[in-house]
């Protein structure tokens, strides 16, 4: 019997990157609709109506996640930074 891989499981993430080139497929034979979106808590994708696409781009789901990857930008642009200050001081 298959086991479910939750987020937090060692196997979780490489299982989500090797996801089987037919997926989509399986997807449009359960349902009509196809739009998936993160889920703001575990970062999953999940399924949506089109209701709730609605619902997700228009209730700030959506606008908290690129906030969030806004705020990891800038932290990896003040980090470059740094790092090229950090070598120069090193090379002098």
């Amino acid at each position: 019997m298959p086991n479910l891989i939750l987020p937090g499981h060692p196997d979780f993430t490489p299982t989500l990157v090797q996801a089987p080139f037919f997926w989509k497929e399986l997807q449009r034979e359960k349902s009509d609709y196809f739009v998936y979106a993160p889920d703001v808590e575990s970062g999953v994708l999940k399924p949506l109506t089109p209701k709730e696409a609605e619902d997700y781009l228009l209730g700030g789901e959506a606008d908290y996640l690129v906030d969030q990857q806004e705020e990891w930008d800038e932290v990896e642009l003040l980090f470059q930074e740094y790092l090229a200050e950090f070598n120069a001081l090193k090379a002098q």
